[in-house]
């Protein structure tokens, strides 16, 4: 299945409330939005909904909304005004494709504490009033969680095999959990698919689990067991077995570290109470840490997708779950389409409850797939082809293999000594290398990107745009190339195509800083003022030690008119630049604008000072301007 992406970025307002910020197909729009009731509410009555009917838990005390009047009441504050319109226009789409669908992604900041207790909320339910569908429940609108940050995916070759390691984890201090039979009934649910396999630690600890990784490259890991909150405070956590079979409490970040040396893991898959939750704090709503969730930690540690648990689930739910999960997934369907069919085999039992929206997927692939690179075959798949057909057809498939690791070998060469020679400006001899490699390896987007970055310090820009352009044709779904491009096309002040390509970039990765800040250019030179503003206020929650954004956002407030909303950016800015560093130049000549349209005479006085002490020959391009609002306070020719 085909997805249109339709991303929500959701970001907390300084006065209270929530803005949302919309990339669809059809284009973009933003909205303010309250929730109608708090986080803690929300989380209570969502608890409510989940644990109900079942002797899980304790259920919390009142009213107990059905959970179509919670999905409903979520919809109503997300898609609100523009971002409304958007979605309806996006769901004709799906009339005109029968194999297309909707992915509706909410994005969150993790540097934002303010949208912590937002992480909380039952997203999953989300139900457009007035019809009777779920998103989350069919594959068609699968709801997926992404946290932005300056982090890319890695990617990855599909694998002949794939291999599930199963950590089953019933400490004897903590209720007993059928897990046996759990384990017993996810090998079942996985026996049919021939391509998949499920490997067990000797134990359910974390030096077993590493042992296994050693030994076996595996792409899932799969967890059974207890989850919660271990000491209040402290975050969430996964309890594996210490080694005399008590419970070992480990943390999202503890985890993340164990897993990091296993670049083969593509998966995590939580089967665990609160996995997913972010711990609630003495008001009832959310804390703001974003490593409190074992979730949460995992991705910002690099995973490339996550599923976890609201709250604790049934074994038959898990079950159920698991059995239609791995089933699509091995059969190559994307993350999201997987979850789904498992929410429909969770709803097929139980349709009155809303025990199918407790799995929360985390995902940052683009298209869904783990593995996003082009399937090869892998050494398991030549043996067995070569006992098939013979010696000769091995033999002759490892000289194939030469040959191409060969000149796999000598581009990766030459652009290594392509890169040495930029970082040394050697611009020349840079070219040289990039033009060698691209006659070894004519398709490849990276050489083409590379060689039109070297052009482009030449002065050579009608050969760097083609080059830009044919990496674009070469891997259109890019966000990496289609930024390269947009990049080139604001500085050669082409906003309108730099415009669409940079709003292309950043729906396929909404987490780079860089981009945001290209288009807020754009923006601003297509009098897109509003627009600019909130690009270049994303671009500093991604990368907020740069002062490159608040001193723009500066000069956005000036020319708007707003010298004080001005000032508080641009001193912003300067607290950022390191001693002596001639481009804060730039920001002070904008603060001593600043208090000259305010009238301080001595504070602009003081600002160009610095200006010239940290321009003495005056030959930037933003000393003309300095000397003008010298000349009108009366300021002197020396600092």
């Amino acid at each position: 299945m085909r997805y249109f992406r339709f991303q929500l970025l959701i970001a907390a307002l300084p006065a209270g409330g929530y803005l949302v910020h919309a990339l669809t197909p059809r284009g973009e729009g933003r909205a303010q939005f309250d929730l109608p009731f708090s986080p803690g509410e929300a989380r209570a009555a969502w608890r409510r909904i989940a644990v109900r009917e079942r002797d899980l838990q304790p259920c919390p005390a009142g009213p107990s909304p059905s959970p179509e009047e919670l999905g409903e009441q979520l919809f109503r504050a997300l898609f609100g005004d523009e971002i409304r319109g958007l979605y309806d226009r996006c769901v004709d789409l799906l009339d005109q494709e029968a194999e297309a669908g909707l992915r509706i992604e909410l994005a969150f900041d993790p540097k934002d504490r303010a949208c912590g207790p937002l992480q909380a909320l039952p997203w999953e339910l989300l139900r457009r009033p007035g019809t009777p569908e779920f998103l989350a429940l069919t594959r068609r609108q699968p709801v997926v969680r992404y946290l932005m940050m300056a982090r890319p995916v890695r990617a990855a070759l599909h694998p002949g095999l794939l291999r599930i390691v199963a950590v089953a984890a019933s400490p004897r201090s903590l209720p007993h959990l059928d897990l046996a039979r759990e384990l017993a009934n996810l090998n079942q649910a996985v026996a049919a698919t021939p391509n998949v396999v499920i490997v067990t630690p000797a134990a359910a600890t974390l030096s077993a689990l590493r042992e296994t990784l050693r030994h076996q490259r595996c792409h899932v890991l799969h967890f059974m067991g207890h989850g919660g909150e271990a000491v209040r405070g402290a975050g969430n956590v996964v309890f594996l077995e210490d080694g005399n079979g008590g419970a070992e409490p480990v943390r999202g970040t503890d985890l993340a570290n164990k897993l990091a040396d296993f670049p083969s893991l593509r998966l995590v898959v939580l089967n665990a109470c609160e996995s997913a939750a972010m711990p609630a704090g003495e008001s009832g709503d959310s804390e703001g840490d974003v490593f409190a969730s074992v979730a949460n930690s995992l991705v910002l540690g690099g995973m490339p997708a996550v599923v976890a648990m609201q709250f604790p689930i049934s074994d038959r739910a898990a079950i159920a779950f698991s059995s239609a999960f791995y089933q699509r997934l091995a059969g190559g369907e994307p993350i999201d389409t997987a979850v789904a069919e498992g929410r429909q085999e969770m709803h097929s039992m139980s349709p009155a409850s809303g025990e199918w929206a407790i799995p929360v997927l985390f995902m940052r692939t683009r298209t869904g797939d783990l593995f996003p690179q082009q399937r090869v075959w892998d050494r398991d798949a030549l043996l067995r082809l070569g006992r098939r057909w013979g010696g000769a057809l091995c033999i002759l498939l490892l000289l194939g293999g030469i040959t191409i690791a060969a000149r796999r070998w000598r581009v990766e060469r030459l652009v290594a000594e392509g890169a040495a020679l930029y970082e040394r400006r050697q611009w020349s001899a840079a070219r040289e290398r990039f033009s060698n490699a691209l006659e070894l390896a004519p398709h490849s987007a990276e050489v083409l990107s590379d060689l039109a970055g070297t052009e482009e310090q030449l002065g050579d820009v009608v050969s760097a745009e083609r080059h830009y352009r044919e990496a674009v044709r070469w891997q259109p779904e890019s966000a990496e190339h289609l930024y390269n491009l947009g990049h080139f096309l604001v500085g050669r002040h082409g906003d309108d195509e730099a415009y669409r390509v940079l709003r292309a970039s950043l729906a396929r990765d909404p987490g780079s800083a860089d981009a945001w800040g290209d288009l807020a250019s754009a923006e601003v030179r297509l009098k897109m003022v509003g627009r600019a503003r909130v690009a270049l206020v994303l671009a500093m929650r991604l990368d907020p030690e740069r002062p490159a954004w608040y001193r723009r956002l500066g000069r956005l407030e000036l020319d708007a008119g707003d010298p004080k909303a001005a000032l508080r950016q641009l001193m912003e800015a300067s607290r950022r630049y390191p001693v002596g560093d001639p481009e804060k130049g730039e920001t002070m000549e904008g603060i001593a604008e600043a208090y000259d349209r305010l009238g301080d005479t001595r504070a602009s006085c003081l600002a160009i000072a610095e200006v010239r002490r940290l321009d003495p020959s005056r030959m930037t391009p933003w000393a003309p301007a300095a000397d003008a609002v010298a000349q009108r306070r009366g300021c002197g020719s020396e600092p």
